[in-house]
């Protein structure tokens, strides 16, 4: 049988026991509670980095929008640049093709001069060798005549000088042509 001074000590014991389990339950919660007081003030750190880096995101998506509206606004760009560059060379080309017309019509300008200027000589020729050969025709023709002429033009300019030819003369002797030259078409 238990006699009271053993129960007194069981039951010291025993608060003594509790006792310990009580400061050793109480340092826990004490440890907890820190634990609890660090891991809401990470949680909060936490949350401030995620609505920053939210925010980071969001301006980071808004940044990447305009830089793609960008883009496709200098693809638009180059893509006029190679359209203007193609519609350049095709003038290039166009300019170049003019100017070898032009070449070839120059040069059938002066074709046309010098056949102009042979012509021109060769008529010349043939007035004088016409005159040469009637001039004792045209000598008594003109006192026939009555002085008609006036003017003998042997240089060949657009006037239209008559010369009164004696009957029976020929207009156009053997080896001769006549040809005119108005403006730009040869006659």
């Amino acid at each position: 049988m238990m006699t009271r001074g053993s129960k007194a000590r069981q039951a010291e014991e025993q608060l003594r026991l509790a006792l310990q389990e009580l400061k050793t339950y109480r340092v826990q919660c004490e440890q907890l509670l820190r634990e609890r007081d660090e891991n809401e003030k990470e949680l909060e750190k936490i949350f401030k980095k995620n609505t920053e880096l939210k925010n980071q995101m969001s301006q980071m998506y808004t940044e990447y929008t305009n830089v793609k509206n960008e883009n496709e606004n200098l693809l638009k760009i180059v893509n006029g640049f190679d359209q203007c560059r193609d519609e350049y060379e095709e003038t290039l080309k166009f300019n170049s093709e003019l100017k070898h017309q032009l070449h070839e019509a120059n040069k059938q300008v002066i074709q046309l001069k010098n056949i102009n200027h042979s012509l021109t000589a060769s008529q010349t020729q043939c007035l004088y060798n016409e005159l040469v050969e009637n001039a004792p025709n045209l000598v008594s023709s003109v006192s026939n005549l009555k002085n008609n002429i006036s003017v003998i033009d042997l240089t060949s300019d657009d006037s239209n000088t008559t010369i009164p030819m004696p009957k029976g003369s020929e207009l156009n002797p053997p080896g001769c042509f006549i040809v005119g030259w108005r403006g730009d078409f040869l006659l």
